[in-house]
């Protein structure tokens, strides 16, 4: 009895990036996005802010009108989906791609 060999994707983590602190890798989006919701909302001063749809493997949080919601401009936090390829082995860090 041969036995097929499981094919596996790929892991995706998270790298949350946020003006003024560390970027951070995690295992899932809203960890990603939370790290960056606590940063935003120590600054927020009582604006609003909401998350873009993600595009290109970016997703973008813009601050918001307090009345009507509408996006704004980019209050400097994003989350960006990585996909690490087990095959590259050593290859070099620009290799490496966002998905």
């Amino acid at each position: 009895m041969t036995t097929e060999p499981t094919i596996t994707q790929p892991p995706t983590y998270f790298l949350a990036l946020a003006e003024g602190v560390e970027p951070a890798l995690f295992s899932t989006r809203n960890a990603a996005r939370d790290y960056c919701d606590d940063i935003t909302r120590a600054e927020a001063r009582g604006r609003c802010w909401d998350w873009m749809p993600e595009q290109d493997g970016v997703q973008e949080q813009r601050w918001t009108h307090e009345d009507d919601d509408r996006p704004l401009y980019p209050t400097g936090a994003s989350v960006t989906a990585l996909r690490v390829d087990a095959q590259l082995g050593d290859a070099p860090a620009d290799q490496l791609t966002a998905t």
